[in-house]
């Protein structure tokens, strides 16, 4: 992971100090800032642990002496690819796909559920993007669990990661201390499972 980091680190650090060159074929020409919604423009949010304070030093360490591990190649890029392509054909039945949109419309609208509780809570919930990555992380976890077909429970065990960077709180939420979890849980446990 931290080989990873450090790779797309380098990548963006070269990129900027070549006053506009391009990365993955976007061009950049400055730094942006960005703010607490561009966080729906990536598919996952993963909550990660930090580590030790040893690990976190040796991190430092190597950032600042510029001493980085090897990584060593995996995959090739036509493996990765191909792994894609099974991916989208994991079969999905219409009444997953109805659940998962089901699931992304009580961030929406939670009184069209039964959960009014949420309505003052959600300030806004997940796009149709939400829905489009929550059906393809549901195929993903099928896959890695060797499964050519989708089942709810690979739905609520991606939920969270597609989910949480989605849902807006207010400030009501915050006073009550409600996370995007708790709201998460407490849809995927009142939406009706196929």
């Amino acid at each position: 992971f931290l080989q990873m980091i450090h790779y797309v680190s380098q990548r963006l650090v070269h990129a900027l100090h070549q006053g506009g060159e391009s990365l993955g074929g976007i061009r950049l020409t400055g730094i942006f800032v960005m703010g607490p919604k561009t966080g729906v423009l990536f598919k996952r949010r993963v909550q990660s642990v930090m580590g030790h304070v040893e690990e976190e030093r040796l991190i430092v360490r190597m950032n600042n002496s510029g001493t980085f591990p090897k990584p060593n190649k995996v995959l090739k890029p036509e493996d990765i690819v191909r792994a894609r392509e099974v991916v989208r054909d994991v079969y999905m039945d219409e009444k997953i796909e109805r659940y998962i949109v089901d699931i992304v419309y009580a961030t929406r609208t939670p009184e069209d559920y039964g959960l009014k509780n949420l309505s003052g809570l959600i300030s806004y919930g997940g796009s149709p993007r939400a829905s489009i990555s929550l059906s393809m992380a549901a195929k993903a976890y099928a896959f890695i669990k060797r499964r050519g077909y989708v089942i709810p429970e690979d739905v609520r065990a991606v939920c969270y990661e597609v989910l949480r960077h989605r849902i807006g709180l207010t400030y009501e939420a915050e006073a009550e201390n409600m996370t995007s979890e708790q709201i998460i849980s407490e849809i995927i446990n009142t939406v009706e499972v196929p």
